[in-house]
């Protein structure tokens, strides 16, 4: 076979790769409803435009860059396939672009590796069909490292330029992007000292400083406010973490799925330890991805032990160096046959994790608003937590059934006896939406023994993430006799 007719069969693969991408990331695109997050940003960019600056100018610089795409987009694109669709683009493009890191690094053929892992790569999937940033973040990200992999081995002010501008773009789709330009300055130490391009980086890396300017001023601002949520991270969030990059989630498949990539993995660092040779540029390229996965990881840790920062879905920028890893661990492992083994069960498991993840809704609010406006649609509702109210009234909108400004009663607090005396006296029936919630919610038996003193429990639905309950007068009909009667 000829250098051009192997070139030629390289770009074939990855055409194919990149079409096998699409498929999987167009497929039940709008099949689950939008949970909340997803409902923020839509809601978010159709906010009048005062408002809209205004809050993005304030508090809402994360994702800035998805954001401003997508108040464009939904001019032309709606309902969840349509909105959604944004996401798809980068998700199928960085396909490619993980390819063109992969044959940089190490060669062509991990680079094929590492292109087909990204298609099938269920996390990558998930976020690529999700009205959110992640899937821009992941590209800009990708691109960012490409860029300054030209930047590092052939300095010109076109490489300058791009990375520049990748890294910038990056920031903006989610701040912690930042994680990736620290594993980029690492990676300078594994250069001979008269190779490292120390003062273009450092040129580069302030003019990206500045450029990010609007949004350390949002970070400086909220003190990390914003991440209050977050728990002191252990072993648990550790573990969530990497299966998060290999499955996105899972109990059994994304365990055992998990457990394969991390051999992957540990075979593609095991290659780069044993090419280890002091500063060099093959040290450098060895090196960019395994540090590209560790720092942010080491780093987001290491900082929690002032403010909690490890969040596996944050940590979403480690998923390229992640998957290259994996790549080259496959790459060293694929003239055994444990390597076939390997291979044939991250594909499969894959495969599986990626069916699964169609049918996988995070939060049912499609259902939880049907499900009220097919039964008592002018019944007052009471939210606890208040978060739910805005996913909630958006489907009921979509449903043509929206919520009057009397009919929302949002409660931070979790609904007293005293409060249940109070609606019981205005209201004859009430809805009560509790989020988030799930079958073993200690919550919902203490909401319901305060109000059935003052009503009468006619019906309750429980919802992926969410439990809706109906409460009527005492003596009152059934939810069935309700529907019947209207």
């Amino acid at each position: 076979m000829t250098e051009q007719e192997y070139d030629r069969g390289v770009m074939l693969r990855v055409i194919a790769l990149t079409a096998l991408a699409l498929v999987l990331r167009v497929l039940a695109l709008g099949y689950k409803g939008f949970w909340q997050d997803e409902v923020f940003s839509v809601l978010f960019v159709r906010e009048p435009s005062a408002q809209f600056w205004s809050v993005l100018k304030n508090a809402e610089m994360n994702m800035a860059l998805y954001y401003l795409a997508l108040r464009e987009w939904v001019r032309f694109f709606h309902g969840e396939a349509g909105i959604r669709a944004l996401s798809v683009i980068p998700g199928v493009l960085t396909v490619p672009v993980v390819y063109a890191l992969g044959a940089r690094l190490y060669s062509r053929r991990v680079g094929v590796w590492a292109a087909g892992l990204t298609a099938i790569n269920t996390c990558a999937v998930v976020y690529s069909q999700e009205a959110r940033g992640y899937a821009m973040l992941v590209l800009f990200a990708a691109l960012s490292s490409w860029a300054f992999l030209k930047l590092a081995e052939q300095p010109t002010v076109g490489s300058w330029l791009l990375y520049v501008l990748f890294s910038v773009c990056a920031f903006y789709c989610h701040f912690y992007a930042v994680f990736v330009l620290f594993g980029h300055a690492c990676s300078l130490f594994l250069l001979p000292a008269e190779r490292a391009p120390w003062k273009g980086s450092l040129s580069a890396w302030l003019l990206t400083a500045v450029a990010s300017i609007p949004g350390i001023q949002v970070i400086r601002a909220s003190h990390g406010s914003n991440l209050w949520w977050l728990p002191r991270p252990g072993l648990v969030e550790i573990y969530r973490t990497i299966t998060f990059l290999a499955a996105e989630s899972g109990k059994v498949v994304g365990a055992v799925l998990a457990a394969l990539m991390v051999v992957a993995v540990i075979c593609g660092l095991r290659a780069s330890w044993l090419r280890s040779n002091g500063p060099s540029v093959e040290n450098f390229r060895m090196w960019f991805a395994p540090l590209g996965f560790l720092v942010p990881m080491l780093a987001t840790l290491l900082l929690s032990f002032w403010r909690p920062m490890f969040f596996h879905r944050f940590l979403i920028v480690c998923l390229v160096p992640f998957l290259l890893l994996a790549s080259m661990g496959l790459e060293q492992l694929r003239r055994y046959r444990v390597g076939v083994g390997l291979t044939a069960g991250i594909l499969v498991l894959s495969g599986i994790a990626t069916a699964a993840s169609y049918s996988k809704v995070r939060e049912d609010w499609r259902g939880a608003a049907a499900y009220t406006a097919s039964v008592a649609p002018d019944a007052p509702v009471v939210f606890y937590i208040k978060d739910g109210a805005a996913p909630f009234a958006y489907y009921r909108d979509r449903l043509s059934s929206p919520l009057k400004a009397a009919q929302l009663i949002p409660s931070e607090q979790q609904p007293s006896e005293a409060d249940a005396q109070v609606w019981a006296r205005f209201y004859p029936c009430i809805w009560v939406v509790r989020f988030p919630a799930d079958v073993k919610d200690p919550a919902l038996p203490e909401i319901t023994r305060d109000l059935l003193r003052h009503y009468k429990l006619c019906e309750r639905q429980d919802f992926k993430g969410i439990s809706v309950s109906w409460f009527c007068e005492r003596g009152e009909h059934t939810a069935a006799d309700f529907r019947i009667a209207h």
